[in-house]
């Protein structure tokens, strides 16, 4: 994990939604008919192909939905629809239809409630707290709810066998964090941020990490690349180096 950082990327006007991103590193690629098998193979039996039918039901079932007006085959809850969103990524790892993805929790100024964080109040409001303890407390909740939502993905990737034996977590290196360090006064310095995963053997992890006061986040990314073999790359964004990972 990481702490102190200056920049992420411009996600979100506000400090709670986080960009999940996740890069799949094994180099192995099957053939066109087997990508197909595999593909046929996980969309029978995969946790996607479960999920979707069970929204299907649930939406047939006549009950309200906790969002009106949401399209058809809509999960009714916020952590049924991450779910179902890493289900589907997972499943593209899995049939090589990418190695790479990025997935952005929410909308920018969004006033959407998250019941299941135990607080009601709309999300673009409660990162102003004024710096009221109570209204920080709930706003840690929001947060801890969003963070919450990674480790489904991080156990399935984990319990996923990739070709060459390893876990997919092991082939994989998953970036997730936050624009704002402190989002009542939209100030980006100091940010959280964490990479989960080996990268393919390329990163150890079980390490927390703090930077100097002023450190871009983009001489993290910088490292990043450079451990995962990219050290052709000079430069990052507005990076002004590397950034030590000891």
């Amino acid at each position: 994990m990481l702490t102190g950082t200056k920049h992420l990327f411009a996600i979100t006007a506000c400090g709670v939604v986080a960009l999940a991103i996740a890069m799949h590193f094994f180099a192995a690629r099957p053939t066109a008919r087997g990508l197909r098998t595999i593909s046929i193979t996980c969309a029978k039996s995969s946790a996607a192909s479960r999920r979707w039918k069970a929204v299907e039901a649930g939406n047939g079932s006549g009950e309200p939905w906790e969002i009106p007006g949401a399209p058809d085959r809509t999960p009714d809850t916020f952590t049924d629809h991450v779910r179902m969103m890493f289900d589907l990524q997972l499943l593209a790892f899995r049939s090589d239809i990418t190695r790479v993805f990025a997935f952005k929790l929410g909308r920018d100024g969004s006033n959407r409630a998250f019941p299941d964080s135990g607080v009601n109040g709309a999300f673009r409001i409660m990162p102003h707290h004024g710096e009221n303890p109570a209204r920080i407390r709930d706003f840690a909740k929001l947060n801890s709810y969003h963070v919450s939502t990674l480790p489904y993905l991080l156990k399935a990737l984990q319990d996923t066998l990739d070709s060459d034996g390893r876990t997919m977590l092991d082939n994989t290196a998953v970036l997730y964090g936050s624009p704002m360090g402190n989002p009542n006064q939209h100030n980006h310095k100091r940010v959280p941020f964490l990479i989960a995963g080996h990268g393919g053997g390329a990163l150890k992890g079980g390490v927390h990490l703090k930077a100097k006061n002023g450190t871009p986040l983009s001489n993290v990314m910088l490292s990043l690349l450079h451990s995962l073999g990219l050290n052709d790359l000079t430069s990052f964004g507005d990076s002004e180096g590397t950034f030590a990972w000891e």
